[in-house]
């Protein structure tokens, strides 16, 4: 299985996971292939700053609506 297949398997078994538990899932690929380019334990770009908190305040919401 070659390094992309299986980015996309596990990435495939997180979607399974997460529909299974009732985890809203958002789909905006662009932007998933550009946070998969950072590195672990490095900050994000500023670049996409907006993006990441356009996300952390969906699920800020969501979690006030519990």
């Amino acid at each position: 299985m070659d390094d992309k297949r299986g980015k996309k398997h596990v990435a495939e078994i997180i979607i399974e996971k997460a529909q299974e538990h009732g985890v809203p899932i958002r789909k905006d690929p662009p932007l998933a292939e550009l946070l998969a380019t950072v590195p672990p334990d490095t900050s994000i770009p500023q670049e996409l700053y907006e993006a990441v908190a356009e996300i952390l305040a969906q699920i800020i919401s969501l979690d006030v609506k519990k």
